[in-house]
């Protein structure tokens, strides 16, 4: 805070009042910084975290490496077997994703409205007594009252973000293809499949291939195809 103060000069010709503004001094105790980088995000902010060691960190970098070039010589193996003359087989049919076992899981998220407060939907996709993939919940479409949600009641799975080596993000390529082909066993209603083309910097980077999926419902299997071409097909 500032003070001010007045002094008064007396003299022959009159008297000459002279204010003097004070301005109190700080003791500055932090350490003075002498690089960008700080240890702590928050600085001054004690945290209850164990950080790793630096021992520690140099193990983990080199595990990391190991998995890293493995995954690269995978990617350089899958680059020179995948010979268009060799590969290219019409009327053949690949299997890109299955649920034989747990781990084929964890390449899919699972969202409804719930997850960003907009809704009470739930669900759940899981590995079935049949030895199948199940994606099962509740839809709900009661709203949130806050005054912004509209619409609201929807549940939907997605695959996760291909990754190559070296963590780096990528598609599925899929040019080799024409037709995506599903199992499935409904109960009866109508789902929306959607191919996200978000690997392009061009006037097609937001566009997405909807296809209406009809279920018959009954526990019969109905095989299902969707055919496809877009010059660009390389999906997320």
């Amino acid at each position: 805070m500032n003070v001010l103060r007045s002094y008064i000069i007396r003299g022959t010709s009159g008297v000459l009042q002279i204010p003097e503004i004070i301005v109190p001094s700080f003791i500055h105790t932090s350490a003075i910084r002498k690089t960008f980088w700080e240890k702590e995000k928050k600085s001054g902010y004690t945290s209850n975290v164990t950080l790793p060691s630096r021992k520690d960190l140099i193990v983990e970098g080199f595990r990391e490496l190991k998995k890293e070039i493995q995954l690269w010589k995978d990617e350089m193996k899958e680059k020179i077997d995948s010979d268009p003359i060799l590969v290219y087989r019409p009327g053949e049919t690949d299997v890109v994703f299955n649920f034989k076992n747990e781990s084929a899981f964890d390449t899919w998220i699972v969202t409804t409205d719930a997850d960003h407060r907009e809704g009470k939907s739930t669900a759940k996709l899981e590995m079935s007594s049949g030895g199948a993939g199940l994606f099962h919940g509740n839809v709900n479409s009661e709203h949130v009252k806050d005054g912004i949600v509209k619409r609201t009641g929807y549940a939907n799975i997605r695959t996760k973000r291909v990754r190559r080596s070296f963590k780096r993000e990528s598609t599925y390529d899929w040019t080799q293809y024409n037709t995506l082909v599903m199992k499935i066993r409904g109960d009866g209603r109508s789902y929306l499949i959607n191919l996200h083309t978000e690997g392009y910097f061009d006037i097609q980077w937001n566009d997405v291939y909807h296809y209406v999926l009809f279920t018959r419902g009954g526990p019969h299997w109905q095989l299902v195809k969707a055919a496809y071409k877009t010059g660009k097909d390389q999906f997320v």
